[in-house]
């Protein structure tokens, strides 16, 4: 009952601060609701293990920070998911609180919110009851994954993305590997991550992967790059590549 009342709570605090996702249109420079990243300050898991020197209201209260939107953009990513998600299936692996999920929600088919932290996963849920109509509340569900698997089945995403996880997948050419038979035919997958250097946001330097390396560990996986743009985002790129 506590915690059920504790993610009310916090829920009631992150709509206060949202603007209703119906009315956002996917347009360049667009204000959106604002979270930390979901995996800004990744120290909280480690190989799967989530860290427990911080509370989860800490962690939520992180991700809600006010200027995250003046820099992610949001509104000017979710283009490069592509066009027409209103029959498509997008599973966002390391989802976090929702930040994307519930912003890519009103125009997708479906959205798969995937994490490996149970408790992430229940606080979407929980906002999701509270916040989104009957309609869309449909579209979503959430999904724990494990650090090396997201758990999801073949041909399943017509659109896999990741926002500031990439850096903390390990051994990723044999997870994107086998990410690829996931992904439908004519699907994609869709990387923003931070810039390797010196930046305000985002975690220390080691965990960031320049993209020049996502795009070599991405050969490696067998995807081909179909576009790149490190200039939209102040601090992040975005990276678009289909399986072979």
């Amino acid at each position: 009952m506590e915690r059920s009342l504790v993610l009310a709570l916090l829920c009631l605090l992150w709509i206060s601060a949202c603007s209703n996702p119906q009315s956002q249109e996917v347009a360049p420079d667009v204000a959106a609701p604002a979270f930390e990243s979901p995996l800004e300050q990744r120290s909280r898991i480690d190989s799967g293990r989530v860290e427990t020197d911080r509370t989860f209201e800490d962690l939520v209260a992180s991700y809600e920070r006010p200027d995250r939107s003046d820099w992610q953009k949001p509104l000017s990513v979710l283009p490069f998911l592509g066009e027409h998600l209103a029959d498509k299936t997008i599973a966002e692996i390391g989802a976090g609180s929702g930040y994307f999920a519930f912003r890519i929600v009103p125009f997708a088919e479906r959205v798969i919110a995937i994490d490996i932290d149970e408790r992430m996963l229940q606080f979407i849920d929980s906002c999701a009851l509270i916040y989104l109509p009957d309609s869309m509340q449909k579209r979503i569900e959430t999904r724990k994954a494990k650090a090396d698997d997201p758990m999801l089945q073949t041909h399943e995403a017509d659109v896999v993305f990741l926002s500031n996880t990439y850096a903390f997948i390990e051994d990723r050419v044999t997870y994107f590997r086998k990410l690829r038979d996931k992904i439908k035919p004519e699907g994609r997958l869709v990387i923003v991550d931070y810039k390797r250097r010196r930046i305000p946001v985002g975690p220390e330097a080691s965990y960031k992967v320049p993209l020049y390396q996502v795009e070599e560990e991405l050969t490696k996986a067998g995807y081909t790059e179909a576009y790149a743009n490190d200039q939209l985002l102040p601090y992040q790129y975005i990276l678009v590549a289909v399986p072979e």
